[in-house]
């Protein structure tokens, strides 16, 4: 992509992999351009994640680093080749700041954000990161010793980051989520369960609620049941479900949900992974949660997340082993 001239109206901001990190900086992106329409953002990730489906949509320009994962939930084989692309994703990262000179750069996650951030750093721009886990991940730990500043959501964040750097600020959220507030509670006869995987969707959420509907739906025809695969797994779920007569008015399955304010209104009780994100448009919200955290996640990030909500009382635990 042609990247074109130079401004000092120019914003990088490096994001990308899942919602959790993309719809954060979509938010951040719009209300720069809400105050002061010159800016000129780009977005930097890879050609990998799901940023390539939204913020294209959005209508920011995308532009790509080659780096893949480091984290040890991979195989050596993934890993090793992210160590032979970093070179040239410094190099490339080097290229983008010298090319469009941004009068700063925001990282919010996922694998382009570490290079991007540090090269930025290195060559003496105005950098920040921001932090939406309780826990922070190993690359914005390390990011934290070179950046402005680092923006945290939790007080715990604080501890593990730059302490004289870092400003609790919260989680910026989709301004359709933002605008609703808290939602009345619903006086409708059936009850609404929004199921919800994050954005690549569970496997081991769907299979379990599938499992429980097809065992007890006779009891539960009060329930609506709305479940979001995910792309990956949507087919095979589906065929499955068709197989056993399950789909109907009352359980539903979609691969992606688009409409994510239309959703919440329509809930009584969502179920869903809890990344930072998710967490923080269901307290906006209000409304009651059953939270599953993912197991795999960095440094049991999510696990940390979850309890701050339930400690809070706006949520419940599940883990996963013991669905």
């Amino acid at each position: 992509m042609a990247i074109g001239k130079s401004t000092m109206k120019s914003v990088i901001i490096a994001t990308g992999g899942t919602g959790g990190h993309i719809y954060p900086a979509i938010a951040v992106a719009e209300a720069l351009k809400k105050q002061d329409p010159d800016y000129l953002i780009f977005f930097v990730g890879t050609k990998l994640g799901m940023e390539n489906q939204i913020v294209p949509q959005k209508g920011y320009p995308l532009l790509h680093l080659p780096i893949g994962r480091l984290h040890k939930s991979v195989g050596w084989k993934e890993r090793a080749q992210t160590l032979f692309q970093m070179p040239i994703a410094f190099f490339k990262a080097a290229w983008f700041c010298i090319k469009i000179r941004p009068q700063f750069l925001i990282g919010f996650g996922g694998h382009a954000s570490g290079p991007m951030i540090l090269i930025a750093s290195l060559l003496g721009f105005k950098t920040f990161i921001w932090e939406p886990n309780a826990f922070p991940g190993m690359a914005n730990r390390i990011l934290s010793k070179f950046v402005s500043r680092c923006f945290v959501v939790f007080d715990s964040a604080k501890a593990k980051l730059n302490p004289k750097k870092s400003i609790k600020v919260g989680i910026p959220i989709r301004d359709m989520i933002e605008s609703m507030g808290r939602l009345p509670q619903s006086q409708r006869e059936t009850f609404h369960i929004l199921v919800y995987g994050g954005s690549q969707g569970s496997l081991a959420i769907s299979e379990s609620v599938i499992h429980f509907y097809e065992k007890y739906q006779k009891e539960l025809s009060f329930l609506r049941l709305l479940l979001q695969t995910g792309q990956t797994h949507f087919e095979k779920l589906k065929n499955e479900c068709e197989k056993r007569s399950l789909l109907s008015e009352n359980f539903q399955l979609v691969p992606y949900i688009h409409d994510m304010d239309a959703k919440y209104q329509w809930a009584d009780l969502v179920m869903s992974r809890s990344g930072a994100g998710t967490i923080s448009e269901l307290a906006s919200t209000g409304l009651p949660s059953v939270l599953i955290p993912l197991p795999t996640a960095a440094d049991g990030h999510q696990q940390k997340n979850a309890e701050e909500l339930v400690e809070k009382g706006g949520a419940i635990m599940i883990l996963q082993n013991q669905l």
